[in-house]
């Protein structure tokens, strides 16, 4: 089979109701959950590629702040796991796979979040609540358990990412201050701990 071929079919099965999909998208937070699923995603791939500890918080609080976002979308308050649950979570796998592990932890989470998302916007699958909060419930414990492992407090990323954000968007969010980062500042604050 030829590419052109190729294409042709995928277009005869893609779904493209795109009426019915722009429904779907609207009741049950739908957009915010598909904001959250795809914002962990990227997350998790610049926290891989993080270049040293500041990167790697400010990476671990934008997971983290999207997470919360995922829990808002399904009506659920956003609570951190007990220390109980990092702890037991910190004993899966130890030495120098340990991070590596923990990110693909995340990074399969993440991927069920997508396919779930997927499922419910353009095929009509009923999402599940519970299944969906399991994976967000994963991927916050990994990013507790990873800051348990670098010495790092949960608290810390958490307050740096919000100082970050209030540097970045003084008053709340814009386009614009999206946009147009003051990629300067918001290192400095990390690094500093101040904003």
């Amino acid at each position: 089979m030829q590419a052109d071929e190729f294409m042709t079919g995928v277009l005869r099965t893609a779904s493209g109701n795109w009426g019915e999909i722009a429904a779907r998208t609207t009741p049950e937070g739908m957009l915010e959950l598909l904001h959250s699923t795809l914002g962990i995603v990227s997350e998790i791939a610049e926290l891989q590629d993080a270049a040293d500890e500041t990167n790697v918080i400010e990476e671990l609080g934008d997971i983290m702040w999207f997470a919360a976002l995922g829990y808002h979308s399904r009506g659920v308050m956003f609570e951190l796991p007990t220390a109980g649950n990092i702890e037991r979570m910190s004993k899966i796998i130890s030495g120098d796979r340990w991070l590596s592990y923990m990110l693909d932890v995340m990074l399969v989470s993440a991927a069920e979040l997508c396919s779930m998302v997927k499922a419910r916007m353009f095929y009509g699958k009923t999402l599940d609540n519970s299944k969906a909060l399991k994976h967000l419930g994963v991927i916050v414990g990994a990013v507790c358990a990873q800051c348990r492992y670098l010495g790092i407090e949960v608290g810390t990323v958490l307050e740096l990412n919000q100082k970050k954000l209030r540097a970045r968007f003084p008053e709340k969010f814009t386009e614009t201050c999206a946009l147009v980062s003051d990629l300067d500042a918001e290192p400095a604050v990390l690094e500093n701990g101040n904003g």
